[in-house]
């Protein structure tokens, strides 16, 4: 890291003692972080209080205003805005046959995992979603996405698994579906940025993690309960700490509570709808 002579460094929000630690000893003069409790932060030049309020992208960004000003570059740091993810004509006929396969008017993707355990409804749950949902809209199929997961045996002809999809063939099945529905995790943050109806279920996650679409439709579902978020930075994940209810937050959220919310997003026909139920 010493070679190119790097001039600055710019540190996420939950990075500190390890990236700043290396930008201090490769000799980067400026080096852009944030405040944390671990010890690493006081090697940043420039440290920035992270604002809970602020989307976790909104809050980063801030780190490129600080070098722009510091650098006194000629060229401020574009607009925020979304963007989607570009895929081929390969994964477009791929999934455009799947969806005709289907042959409904409507289709809804369910995502049932997360990256961390502690963040996931739970695969029953999604599942039992899927029927209500194709029992309750005669014209609308649902696509579950296993990703090699298990999903229980589903019996319901409108009601398909996806066993497998490439990053690309993903990108073009979510911004054809007309709604998506699942928990914090990286299909949920594509489905919007590919301008996709959103639903997700946050549980212990912090309202800061959700995608970053201000115009797209995007609903977060939240049980309300007082030791919710616990999912922050610098603080240990997959680890509930209400003993007493052991993950309340997610166990409270009922599958009417979602589906409500999914035959809402069916209808609805304006694009943008902000909301946290």
């Amino acid at each position: 890291m010493r070679k190119p002579g790097f001039c600055a460094s710019i540190s996420a929000h939950d990075e500190c003692t390890t990236t700043a630690l290396l930008a201090k000893l490769a000799g980067i003069p400026t080096r852009i972080g944030f405040f944390s409790t671990a010890k690493g932060s006081r090697f940043y030049t420039h440290r920035l209080r992270f604002d809970p309020n602020l989307h976790v992208i909104e809050n980063r960004y801030r780190t490129l205003k600080v070098l722009s000003e510091e650098l006194a570059l000629t060229v401020s740091p574009p607009p925020l805005k979304r963007v989607t993810i570009r895929y081929t004509e390969k994964e477009r006929n791929k999934i455009s046959r799947l969806l005709e396969n289907l042959g409904y008017e409507k289709v809804v993707a369910i995502h049932p995992f997360a990256k961390r355990r502690y963040q996931e409804w739970g695969v029953d749950k999604f599942v039992q979603l899927a029927h209500e949902i194709v029992s309750s809209e005669s014209a609308c199929a649902c696509l579950i996405l296993s990703n090699g997961n298990q999903i229980p045996a589903t019996a319901h002809p409108r009601v398909k698994v996806v066993e497998k999809t490439s990053l690309l063939e993903l990108a073009a099945l979510l911004q054809k579906v007309d709604v998506f529905v699942g928990n914090n995790s990286g299909p949920m943050h594509i489905a919007a940025a590919q301008g996709t109806k959103t639903i997700w279920i946050s549980g212990p996650s912090a309202p800061y993690w959700r995608a970053f679409a201000k115009d797209v439709y995007l609903r977060m579902i939240s049980a309300g309960v007082s030791c919710a978020p616990c999912d922050k930075p610098h603080r240990k994940r997959d680890n509930c700490t209400n003993v007493a209810s052991p993950m309340i937050c997610m166990e409270r959220v009922g599958v009417t509570d979602v589906l409500s919310e999914v035959m809402r997003a069916i209808h609805k026909e304006a694009a943008t709808a902000f909301g946290v139920r």
